[in-house]
């Protein structure tokens, strides 16, 4: 037997029916495919409905009561038969070369999980939640990631032999979560990824706004567990958007999350009407802002029934780190580039009233474990950055920080570590020396984290591959022959970057900072991290951005 189908339902005979159709129209000889139903506790005589099909293959029926998903898919693996396993929800419409695909994929030397596209059907209900649906759906990359792909969804195979020997299908998830959980365990053994076009499938969506928002409160539960089990989850999981947002949204979900009651319920009946009234575009909209406000309300009451409390939520998943960007710390020089100069009796009034707000300082190395492996953080936590290494900072800026216990991320122009000086912003030398190698080390030695800000602070967009490669990691190796240990991170060039600078930033370091401006949470992207621009700027606009989360008016 070439491949097993493996689908597992729950009270849908009309859905899987349909599904079931899909798979018996297959180009594939019959005798080298199964399929393998596991029947989780329906009640609405599904399995004596399935019986009842003639099948041109192999057709399977188990039946047990209802145990989730994770449970039901053991048991079909443990009876199927065939060298691969294809995993399909009961809603799924399947291309007629589907499974000709996966099993073509497999013909590689190397073990693998083959994911295919899943689409949307136009068979599905028409309504908001199949709208939503349709638009949040995942859909895989060419060349999958870690751990954005690290999924056994529906529409994805491995052979059987790999499932039997791995620690997968853990009860304690259902649905979705339990595909990742299986996903994440094999790519940690190491197992490839591949990502199979033409493997198509389309997704019949049946589900309610009830449905819906239950599956969220669901989510937002598992999410918790599933990120204690697999830290790397942590930043995509939905728990990582907690305390993302302006001001008004994170206190609107802590108000949420810490009522007695959910409100989730009061918006059903607006809901009923509005949705039924939807083909005017102004109610259609509202329409859909309602029910993600209820799926929103839902999760985060998930997540934080999980959690425990809202503190313990909060602590776990809803870090906040701002970090400040500066340039020039020192006396205003005419040869100096007057907006990115901070004078040095600000910039001591800065840090001063970080302490007194109880800002803690801490490296970016710091903020990079709690966000992959969930290390214990500092409270308001905060990093302080310096681009292009100007000497003056070593005098004005960095005992500053010293004296008050704050850490610093400085970006160096590699090609200048050996005496040079700073640019504008044109790209010309302003004239104001940068530090040096001795005072590098030095610094480095104190607890100050030093990145590369290029090799020659050239823009990473208009380069060639070999340029490219030239600046980012000849700018890595420069800094490592000095402190004999490889940067962490970069600072692009101008805060410019593209997907191939994003994708070659990715082999050589473990975050970099873009140009937006912001403070930067769990589920911010480590290779398009946010600051806060602070050189030259008053106080109440650094307080600004620390309170609101935005700049005053044409200061930020």
């Amino acid at each position: 037997m070439r491949i097993s189908v493996v689908i597992t339902t729950f009270n849908r005979p009309k859905t899987v029916a349909r599904t079931l159709e899909t798979l018996f129209a297959q180009e594939f000889p019959s005798s080298d495919y199964e399929i393998v139903v596991v029947v989780d506790g329906s009640t609405d005589g599904t399995a004596a409905m399935l019986r009842g099909l003639q099948a041109p293959c192999t057709l399977s029926i188990i039946e047990q009561p209802n145990r989730g998903q994770g449970e039901a898919r053991r048991v079909a693996v443990a009876a199927a038969r065939g060298e691969l396993v294809l995993f399909l929800d009961d809603d799924m419409l399947c291309g007629r070369r589907l499974l000709a695909e996966h099993c073509a994929a497999h013909l590689a030397p190397e073990d693998r999980v083959v994911l295919g596209p899943v689409f949307f059907s136009p068979e599905s209900r028409r309504s908001v939640a199949a709208e939503l649906a349709c638009r949040s759906a995942h859909q895989f990359q060419p060349q999958p990631a870690f751990p954005d792909d690290a999924m056994t969804a529906s529409n994805s195979s491995v052979r059987r032999s790999t499932l039997l020997a791995m620690p997968v299908f853990d009860p304690q998830f259902s649905r979705y979560l339990q595909d990742i959980d299986t996903g994440m365990t094999l790519w940690k053994a190491g197992i490839a990824f591949h990502y199979e076009p033409n493997a198509v499938t389309h997704h019949l969506y049946v589900k309610t706004a009830g449905e819906m928002v239950r599956s969220a409160w669901m989510q937002g539960s598992y999410d918790v567990r599933l990120s204690r089990k697999h830290p790397e989850y942590r930043p995509v999981c939905s728990a990582a958007r907690l305390c993302e947002g302006p001001l008004w949204k994170r206190v609107a979900r802590q108000a949420v999350a810490r009522a007695p009651w959910s409100v989730e319920p009061l918006l059903r009946a607006p809901f009923w009407l509005v949705e039924r009234l939807r083909f005017l575009p102004l109610l259609d909209r509202a329409a859909r802002g309602m029910l993600r406000a209820r799926i929103g309300i839902a999760g985060v009451r998930g997540v934080v029934a999980e959690a425990g409390s809202w503190k313990q939520a909060s602590s776990e998943f809803g870090a906040r780190l701002p970090a400040l960007l500066y340039h020039h710390v020192g006396p205003v020089r005419p040869d100096a580039c007057r907006p990115l100069t901070t004078p040095p009796e600000l910039f001591a009034r800065h840090i001063r009233w970080l302490a007194q707000q109880g800002y803690a300082g801490v490296r970016l190395s710091d903020w990079l474990a709690w966000r992959r492996e969930g290390r214990p953080l500092l409270a308001r936590p905060l990093l302080i950055t310096f681009d292009r290494a100007y000497a003056d900072i070593a005098r004005h800026a960095l005992p500053v920080l010293k004296a008050y216990g704050f850490g610093a991320a400085v970006f160096v122009i590699t090609s200048q570590l050996w005496g040079g000086r700073g640019c504008d912003h044109s790209g010309a030398h302003d004239g104001v020396p940068l530090m040096s190698a001795q005072q590098i080390r030095q610094w480095a030695g104190e607890g100050v984290e030093f990145g590369t800000h290029g090799r020659r602070h050239r823009d990473l967009c208009t380069l060639s591959q070999r340029e490219l490669d030239e600046e980012l990691e000849g700018s890595q190796i420069d800094l490592k022959n000095l402190l004999d240990r490889p940067a962490i991170a970069l600072a692009y060039p101008w805060g410019r970057f593209n997907q191939t600078v994003l994708n070659r930033t990715k082999r050589a370091y473990q975050a970099a900072f873009g140009h937006n401006p912001g403070v930067n949470c769990l589920g911010t992207d480590s290779y398009g991290l946010r600051r806060v621009p602070c050189s030259g700027r008053p106080l109440f606009a650094l307080a600004s951005w620390l309170k609101l989360g935005c700049g005053p008016f044409l200061l930020a």
